[in-house]
């Protein structure tokens, strides 16, 4: 069984360089190595700042089987900007990692704060080896320190300070089986900001929320909705959890990103119970595979 992990990325090589560095020093990285691909999906990154990107991914090259491409975007934001939304048309990308670039058996999901956590990846392969329609999302976790990425990022996972964790939320490292995900269109590209996205795709293919909860706890007005079936997997192990840095430089605080919030979850409303998506998209996004 193949895995391609897909980085939902946008013009942070600090945070790249500190990600890989902790993949590969202190996970079971090594140890399934050639089962696993990294797609860093670049949402937009201007392009005079891509060298940077380049810069890192060139220094890991050789030690991480790595494939990083560049999607043009400018319109999209343009548009996203002009309605007062933040600019970060991620679906797009996942999209075209998933349906142009990976050729995995499983896609696993990831973003630019992540922390993998020791015995991550055997974790993921057992879940998927046991059950194919499962739909993995691990419990999430926010490590809250403004000094984290900068200089924290090679502190081995067990001097972490776990004091500082608390209950997160959404996706950061959702997995499923490429063959489903293309079935269902992926993620819909009327989003053109991430947020609420997570909970669209959770919703159609498991009528669970990103949490593990039915949908209907949230929206018991709606409909019955008919989802597309895959099995909503959330374990409880110790040693298997999503952690993300949520105070990084850079990360949009919720206050900001309030009217973008607002606008996904009408989208989502907007479309309860439409499984298959993007068979008419308006957007035509070309993307460039600038390393891999």
């Amino acid at each position: 069984m193949k895995i391609d992990i897909i980085l939902i990325y946008y013009d942070n090589p600090v945070l790249l360089n500190n990600l890989l560095y902790r993949m590969f020093f202190y996970t079971d990285y090594i140890k399934y190595k050639k089962y696993l691909k990294f797609i860093i999906a670049d949402s937009g990154t201007p392009k005079e700042n891509i060298d940077k990107t380049l810069e890192v991914v060139d220094r890991w090259k050789d030690k991480i089987d790595i494939i990083y491409f560049w999607c043009e975007t400018s319109e999209i934001r343009k548009e996203a900007i002009d309605k007062g939304l933040l600019d970060r048309p991620s679906p797009f990308a996942q999209n075209i990692a998933a349906k142009d670039i990976s050729t995995a058996d499983v896609l696993l999901f990831s973003v630019i704060g992540m922390v993998y956590t020791p015995t991550y990846f055997e974790n993921v392969f057992l879940i998927h080896m046991k059950d194919k329609k499962a739909f993995l999302q691990p419990r999430r976790y926010d490590l809250e320190d403004f000094d984290y990425h900068d200089k924290h990022f090679n502190i081995p996972f067990e001097k972490l300070d776990m004091k500082k964790r608390v209950g997160g939320g959404g996706f950061p490292d959702v997995s499923l089986r490429r063959e489903y995900y293309l079935d269902v269109g992926g993620q819909d590209e009327r989003f053109i900001i991430p947020w609420a996205t997570d909970m669209d795709f959770s919703v159609r293919m498991t009528a669970k929320m990103d949490n593990g909860s039915s949908c209907f706890m949230y929206f018991p007005n709606q409909p019955y909705f008919k989802d597309y079936g895959l099995n909503f997997i959330q374990p409880s192990k110790e040693d298997f959890f999503s952690l993300t840095c949520n105070l990084y430089k850079g990360h949009v605080h919720k206050s900001d990103r309030k009217s973008s919030i607002e606008y996904g979850n009408e989208l989502f409303l907007n479309s309860w119970g439409i499984i298959k998506r993007n068979e008419n998209s308006k957007y035509k996004v070309d993307y460039e595979i600038l390393r891999g």
